[in-house]
């Protein structure tokens, strides 16, 4: 049996938050399993897209990928993917991991980022950790991107979360669902707190990052600092945080265990 590991990521066209996110998660899988071949795809076709035209960059999608391992011997297969929640992206990955499932001896799909409560605390005490020295009085918002799937859900559990532990001064926006910002700027109206922590809940800290967080008249920087808060922006994707990429190893892991 020959064992092989694929990580999917959506992909990012930044290679500075690319290397900073995706590559340091890589980097830690092949760490933790040095014999064996770590194989990369990106799901993102656009993103895909211009890597190639752009920078020359070659990234292979997930059946690509898949073929590939085929073609060079794996026969035991561990897909760790890089998402938050097990959303629209997740559940095409997990079909398309069903259709090939045939082609290998065994395979095993990793759990995402937030797939259960535990989940939720571990993640809301690491992230409160690494933040709470620049939050001191303020208020922290995170920045998802948000989705119309069921698994939405996964940002209000993750904001309850942080309530029950203390820290009530945690909100949760969401750019292309609920909540809004504007959702969340209606609840701290009731408060005092006119400072502002602002960092992304998004594995990199790619175009959502420069453009809907802190690029043009709508984003959302300029709309907090319109209604007079003063603003601090962390531009820090959750792959930059150690003890985070150490969740999808362990993830990963696990799968291991049982291939």
């Amino acid at each position: 049996m020959k064992q092989g590991i694929l990580v999917v990521s959506f992909g990012t066209t930044y290679r500075e938050t690319r290397e900073k996110n995706i590559g340091a998660i890589e980097q830690d899988i092949r760490a933790a399993y040095p014999e064996i071949p770590c194989y990369t795809a990106y799901s993102g076709d656009r993103i895909r897209k211009i890597l190639k035209e752009r920078d020359g960059m070659v990234v292979m999608d997930s059946q690509e990928a898949l073929q590939t391992m085929k073609e060079d011997g794996i026969t035991q297969v561990v897909i760790q993917p890089t998402h938050i929640m097990d959303g629209i992206e997740n559940h095409v990955l997990k079909e398309m991991a069903e259709r090939w499932r045939p082609e290998f001896d065994s395979m095993q799909v990793g759990m995402p980022l937030l797939a259960n409560q535990e989940d939720h605390e571990k993640i809301a005490e690491i992230l409160w950790e690494a933040l709470s020295s620049q939050i001191a009085d303020k208020t922290l918002i995170f920045m998802g991107h948000g989705t119309h799937h069921r698994a939405n859900v996964v940002y209000r559990q993750l904001e309850e979360t942080f309530h029950r532990m203390g820290h009530e001064e945690v909100y949760i926006a969401t750019v292309e669902a609920e909540p809004t910002l504007e959702d969340v700027m209606a609840r701290m109206a009731k408060k005092q707190r006119r400072g502002v922590v602002l960092t992304p809940l998004m594995l990199v800290a790619g175009d959502h990052a420069v453009h809907d967080m802190m690029g043009g008249d709508d984003s959302y920087l300029i709309k907090l600092i319109q209604q007079g808060y003063q603003v601090n922006v962390i531009c820090k994707g959750l792959g930059e945080y150690a003890d985070i990429r150490n969740i999808y190893v362990s993830n990963l892991k696990k799968s291991m265990e049982i291939l």
